[in-house]
């Protein structure tokens, strides 16, 4: 089974059984990227994080701060698919810093669309 279809096969398992309704649990019920997002931020991951070759870039209280991977931790993962589109497929990372004391999100597009990364980034988005 190709990687792609067990990722949205776990997925499906874990929106049909996360019946639990403490706001600590997963948020995988959630069907939309904005409203996984929206959820998030109600957790505190409110920094935007940005995607470079070897390390997280983000704007904290009007400085340029790169984190890299080992100063940060991926909480939760949330895989999207378009509706009718392939080219929709994009992925929802909740990332956490203790370092830079920061919780925030990443969105990137997965399969072809990916971004390229390198070294050490490339494993810790595996």
């Amino acid at each position: 089974m190709d990687t792609k279809k067990q990722d949205r096969i776990i997925l499906e398992e874990l929106q049909n059984t996360n019946t639990n309704p403490d706001p600590n649990s997963p948020l995988h019920t959630l069907d939309t990227l904005s409203e996984t997002m929206n959820a998030l931020k109600n957790k505190g991951y409110t920094t935007d994080f940005n995607l470079d070759k070897d390390c997280l870039v983000c704007t904290h209280e009007g400085k340029e701060i790169h984190v890299y991977p080992q100063e940060f931790e991926i909480d939760d993962t949330f895989r999207f698919e378009g509706e009718t589109n392939p080219a929709d497929e994009s992925v929802l990372y909740a990332i956490s810093s203790e370092k830079h004391n920061l919780k925030g999100v990443l969105v990137n597009a997965y399969g072809v669309y990916a971004n390229d990364t390198v070294g050490e980034m490339a494993k810790k988005f595996k």
